[in-house]
């Protein structure tokens, strides 16, 4: 088939006019999802400026940790703290990665890194995919990929044990981190 052949297809102007309408419906939707989720950007912002310093630092003020309204709403403040490892998605973060697991190793937190190592064998190397892994490593020349991680849940528990309890382990960097860590008011509907 030519495509730079005319092809002429015989459309009646109602269905071109349906057709453009939809069209016209369609940027006016994607338009107003875009304006939604600006507002919804700001609105959580809010939230967070709320529910993690303004009532926070004000309970703080009135010597509160809990408060229940008239209209049996209960506001509750409790301490949050939430830590991520750097993306291992550009080599700067691999690097700024590495450094937070040199980091936690010096430091006693090694044992919260977990390792996977993947071994690619050809046909026929069914012998060498038993040897040890230093042995893929040093000796046989295998190509060899390690990754390591610390799964997120551990990483939060254990920024939060050593900022809250007196344990004699050194505090986490919290750049390094990206530690987060606030009193958070909670509302919970009592009825």
């Amino acid at each position: 088939m030519n495509l730079d052949q005319n092809i002429k297809i015989k459309v009646n102007s109602e269905t071109m006019k349906t057709l453009i309408e939809k069209c016209s419906k369609l940027v006016e939707l994607q338009n107003q999802v875009e304006k939604c989720e600006e507002n919804l950007k700001v609105i959580k912002s809010e939230l967070r400026d709320l529910s993690d310093f303004e009532i926070p630092d004000l309970m703080t003020q009135c010597n509160l940790t809990m408060l229940k309204t008239d209209d049996d709403v209960q506001i509750q403040v409790r301490p949050v703290v939430s830590a991520h490892l750097p993306s291992d998605k550009t080599d700067e973060g691999k690097a700024l990665r590495q450094e937070c697991f040199n980091w936690m190793r010096q430091n006693g937190y090694g044992d919260l890194i977990k390792n996977h190592v993947t071994v690619e064998f050809a046909k026929g190397q069914d012998t060498q995919a038993k040897q040890l892994m230093k042995d893929l490593i040093e000796k046989q020349k295998l190509n060899a990929h390690q990754k390591e991680w610390v799964e997120p849940s551990t990483l939060k528990k254990e920024v939060r044990v050593a900022l809250h309890e007196n344990t004699g382990q050194p505090e986490f960097p919290q750049e390094m981190f990206r530690v987060y860590a606030v009193n958070q008011a909670t509302i919970k509907k009592l009825k």
